[in-house]
């Protein structure tokens, strides 16, 4: 069935991409080398079960609900990139604020 393993290899792409994105930010909040190395052992762990979890899906689900579970999972990923760049806009606004209310605001020169 190529459609299937069409929509199995997309399924692959999106569930990696999830994992890759929260890897990158628990690498962002770790604070030492042993959290870095754990996020480090969960990713490994995490890609090598991607596929199969993919291919058991593909086994057991509709092209309908492959196409549907794809969807949300990239979905998934867009509303949790759009909360962290509201949540970065949000930080440089409050560093903006706090930097106007500064009676000693460092000179330029």
């Amino acid at each position: 069935m190529p459609g299937k393993h069409s929509l199995e290899a997309e399924l692959v792409a999106a569930l990696q991409a999830t994992a890759r994105d929260i890897w990158n930010q628990e690498r962002k909040l770790a604070t030492t080398a042993e959290e870095l190395a754990e996020a480090d052992r969960r990713r490994s762990s995490d890609l090598a079960t991607i596929e199969d979890e993919a291919e058991q899906l593909a086994d057991t689900l509709t092209e309908d609900r492959l196409r549907a579970r794809i969807t949300r999972e990239r979905h998934a990923k867009i509303t949790a990139s759009v909360f962290r760049i509201r949540n970065m806009l949000k930080q440089v606004d409050e560093m903006m604020d706090n930097r106007h209310d500064d009676p000693n605001p460092p000179s330029n020169g």
